[in-house]
């Protein structure tokens, strides 16, 4: 029982950081007007955000579905075991081991927006991802209007917009950035309360006596 606690504390601890990293750095660059590079950042919180409050979920969902100790909960266990050592250990790269691949994070996203309360999770995301590719979304922040033709020729007006107020892209894009971290805070914040409450309920169930 013990060894399976800290190793969710392990996970949700690593979570928090990475979580705090990226909203610390995300802000400086709203705070100096690099409103491409948060946007990027959001996006990432986001992706973190997904896992944490689905995995939360379900940690506490598998614990409380525990009977009364017998073999059956040996077996409830390892899949517990087997879900920490994937979400620590885990990856997408071609050589992971079969039972390290983690799910795909759009898995995560399009399970969440079901959830009136993160309907808009999925436009959201798409947007923050499109800002970050070398395409129209990502440019057109930089383009001081639409382009005019010139008899057969296209002109584009460039404008490096560093203010995000002085155009439509840039209000566009400041508004997801913001919603990103809003949204991702909030999961974080109750991921963390869940694990601490399955913590609490393995304690109970395995008689761990633990120092904090």
């Amino acid at each position: 029982g013990e060894e399976v606690t800290r190793n969710i504390e392990a996970w949700m601890i690593m979570s928090a950081w990475r979580g705090i990293e990226i909203i610390d750095s995300g802000i400086s660059s709203l705070n100096t007007g690099r409103y491409l590079s948060s946007a990027v950042l959001g996006r990432a919180l986001i992706e973190i955000a997904s896992v944490v409050i689905t995995e939360a979920n379900n940690i506490l969902a598998t614990i409380e579905s525990l009977p009364q100790p017998n073999k059956e909960q040996v077996v409830i266990v390892e899949r517990l075991e087997g879900l920490i050592l994937r979400l620590i250990w885990g990856s997408r790269q071609n050589d992971t081991p079969e039972y390290l691949i983690q799910k795909n994070i759009l898995s995560y996203l399009k399970r969440l927006s079901k959830n009136p309360n993160a309907s808009e999770l999925f436009e959201v995301y798409e947007y923050l991802c499109e800002a970050a590719h070398p395409n129209v979304v990502g440019y057109e922040r930089f383009q001081g209007r639409e382009g005019i033709r010139d008899g057969n020729d296209l002109i584009v007006h460039l404008s490096p917009d560093l203010l995000a107020s002085e155009s439509q892209a840039g209000n566009k894009l400041l508004e997801y950035t913001l919603w990103a971290f809003g949204w991702s805070a909030v999961c974080l914040r109750n991921g963390f309360h869940i694990v601490q409450k399955s913590i609490e309920d393995i304690d109970k169930r395995f008689h761990v006596r633990r120092k904090a």
